[in-house]
């Protein structure tokens, strides 16, 4: 999620088990916590491209880290209040608690099980960004603040926890509506993945593969009423053991791949065949359409160099209003 709400999440978690007397003290405690895992993005390296990309949302996120990083945020909190440090590291263990849970909502994917399970959780309920979610939490959060009442901080939670329910009954919709498409063409879906648009439950990008393509269409998914389709594009997948074969097993290059397919949750394709470029088929510009926002370039000629990361973002005015005809439902 995007650091306005994971802040404001954490903080409404600390102040909602607070009492009136710490209450300002929970707040701030909670959104220095709430942020505090995401010091993983100053995990990088000069010669590994892709070492931020695989450590960001990593052992930083876990549940089983969080007894460890509460006591370090609870000891940088301590330096400002000088006080009853039980209290800070409690206030610090509930807030960065939901750091990783909130980000394995999205579709990103999070390392909540490091090290007892190393593939990324995505529980594809939520965009990184989505005003609808956020405004309330820091509007409650606040006003908890400013009239001192822990209570109003227990409504922000519950109205989060809702709406994050919400999502996840749209993404069971979606599915359902994806999956009777799918058998209409007698398709067997072998991989399916269900993204939510930016800023919304209602637009999702839909890929699921079948006999080794790829179908990418949008869906839009109303909270009443019934479900559209905006058909995408097919690609074929890209096949991994092929693309690997006449290279060295132990080489830089074959790890970069393997990599990032891990980190791409097997959803990979050649963007641009001439210029080897390999990217992440789960996110595109449009939620129907083969315009991706990253990925990586190769040069099998030389496989003891890194692979290049590459973003690959390109939004105009065309793109946009496409983008708001599919959300209230016109045709494009």
């Amino acid at each position: 999620m995007d650091p306005l709400s994971q802040a404001f999440f954490g903080a409404a978690a600390a102040t909602a088990i607070s009492k009136k007397t710490e209450l300002k003290k929970a707040f701030c405690c909670g959104i220095i916590a709430g942020l505090a895992a995401d010091l993983d993005i100053f995990i990088k390296s000069n010669t590994d491209p892709l070492l931020g990309l695989e450590f960001h949302r990593h052992f930083t996120h876990s549940l089983f880290f969080i007894p460890f990083a509460a006591l370090l945020v609870a000891a940088f909190c301590f330096l400002f209040y000088r006080k009853d440090y039980k209290k800070l590291y409690l206030y610090s263990f509930v807030a960065y608690a939901t750091h990783g849970f909130l980000d394995s909502c999205t579709s990103y994917g999070t390392m909540w099980l490091w090290p007892f399970y190393t593939s990324r959780i995505a529980f594809d309920n939520i965009s990184i960004i989505d005003p609808l979610f956020t405004l309330p939490i820091i509007i409650l959060t606040v006003f908890a603040v400013i009239k001192v009442k822990p209570k109003i901080a227990k409504y922000a939670l519950i109205y989060a926890f809702c709406y994050l329910a919400l999502g996840y009954l749209q993404k069971l919709r979606v599915e359902n509506f994806i999956t009777n498409i799918a058998k209409e063409k007698q398709q067997v879906i072998e991989a399916l993945k269900l993204n939510p648009t930016l800023g919304n439950i209602v637009l999702w990008r839909s890929v699921y593969e079948v006999e080794g393509k790829y179908y990418v269409n949008a869906v839009r998914q109303p909270l009443f009423g019934e479900a559209r389709i905006y058909q995408g594009k097919v690609i074929p997948k890209l096949n991994l053991n092929e693309l690997l074969k006449n290279m060295p097993s132990d080489s830089k290059l074959t790890n970069d791949i393997l990599r990032f397919h891990h980190f791409s949750q097997g959803f990979i394709y050649y963007n641009d065949q001439q210029k080897n470029i390999i990217a992440d088929l789960r996110y595109g510009t449009l939620p129907n359409n083969l315009d991706s926002l990253w990925g990586i370039e190769i040069n099998k000629a030389q496989p003891d160099q890194h692979a290049k990361y590459l973003f690959l973002r390109n939004f105009n005015k065309e793109k946009i209003n496409i983008f708001k005809k599919m959300l209230l439902n016109k045709k494009l």
